[in-house]
């Protein structure tokens, strides 16, 4: 169970209330799911703001709340969810209680799902002579079911006709998603 979101800075004018996350720590999940958010509002002596509106909004990286205005319940909790946009990144949503100066920014990343497919980014239909190294590094993107560069991911380059070699047989994929290798052709045309 995903655990909520962390708020990242708060303010107010009167430094006896408080906007802040009910707990958890800033959270991360794959790029198109629902993560949860809960802030709770308190006032003078940490008495829960109950029955308090509390409006959430998606300031950037995209994102829909399912509610972008929630009434605090018993415990001055307010909780919506998030749908993380389909392509991973950072997304920041604010919380203000509304008709106050009690205000919050949340954090969440949007993060790659495992590998869906490998995508031939260059080095494609390239022609040398029997025995050279291609001129190109035969490249590959490895994504998620949403597109998403997946970094981190082991990529075994293998000649299936031919012949040659490609080295390295094996490489992660670097931060953008992309391995890469040599092709030296075989001794067959």
């Amino acid at each position: 169970v995903p655990q909520p979101i962390t708020v990242v800075s708060s303010s107010a004018s009167d430094v006896h209330a408080s906007l802040s996350a009910s707990g958890g720590s800033s959270l991360n999940g794959p790029a198109g799911t629902v993560l949860p958010i809960e802030v709770r509002a308190t006032g003078d002596g940490g008495i829960a703001l109950t029955d308090s509106l509390v409006r959430f909004a998606v300031a950037s990286g995209g994102g829909v709340l399912e509610a972008d205005t929630v009434r605090a319940d018993a415990r001055g909790v307010a909780r919506t969810d998030l749908r993380l946009p389909s392509r991973a990144g950072r997304v920041l949503v604010t919380a203000e209680v509304v008709g106050t100066d009690l205000r919050a920014q949340l954090v969440a990343m949007a993060l790659a799902g495992p590998p869906s497919r490998v995508v031939a980014t260059a080095g494609n239909g390239q022609s040398a002579e029997v025995g050279d190294l291609l001129g190109a590094r035969a490249t590959v993107v490895v994504q998620d079911a949403q597109g998403n560069p997946v970094p981190g991911s082991e990529v075994h380059f293998t000649v299936v006709t031919g012949g040659g070699i490609a080295a390295p047989t094996r490489a992660l994929t670097d931060s953008l998603g992309v391995a890469s290798a040599l092709w030296r052709l075989g001794a067959e045309a």
